[in-house]
């Protein structure tokens, strides 16, 4: 079942990165600029001490926070706010499936800062606690 959820992992994220391509248009004169900020936000959604503000995102860009927004959004279908909690519970979801790990390790290793957090987002996103959730996989 390991191998199962590993590969499924894999094919969503291969069907994740062919819907962002396609939603990205190639013609946009701010393109590069949000590709950055994506892969940004990809390689540190994790660390606790990364600062994922839209102010900083924004700045990293070079761009103002409004037209940041409103151009991450028309990108990526998404607000950076709720992409990158997303990110954090689809690794939190993978993990949980592995069944390797408890409740807080995976809370503090998807970025969550507290557990507290953690259950509620989760229970807010699929209707059920996170140890619902690992009791019903």
């Amino acid at each position: 079942i390991g191998y199962r959820n590993e590969c499924m992992a894999m094919l969503y994220e291969i069907f994740s990165l062919i819907e962002q391509k396609n939603v990205v248009g190639a013609s946009c004169p701010r393109r590069k600029e949000m590709l950055m900020a994506k892969e940004y936000i990809d390689e540190h959604y994790i660390d606790p001490d990364a600062d994922l503000s839209c102010a900083a995102l924004a700045r990293l860009c070079g761009i103002s926070q409004g037209h940041f927004n409103k151009l991450f959004y028309a990108f990526f279908r998404t607000s950076p706010r709720q992409y990158i909690c997303e990110k954090r519970l689809y690794d939190a979801e993978c993990m949980m499936l592995s069944g390797n790990h408890n409740i807080g390790e995976i809370a503090a290793e998807c970025g969550f800062g507290t557990v507290h957090y953690f259950s509620r987002y989760f229970r807010k996103k699929k209707g059920m606690s996170p140890s619902e959730y690992l009791g019903s996989h």
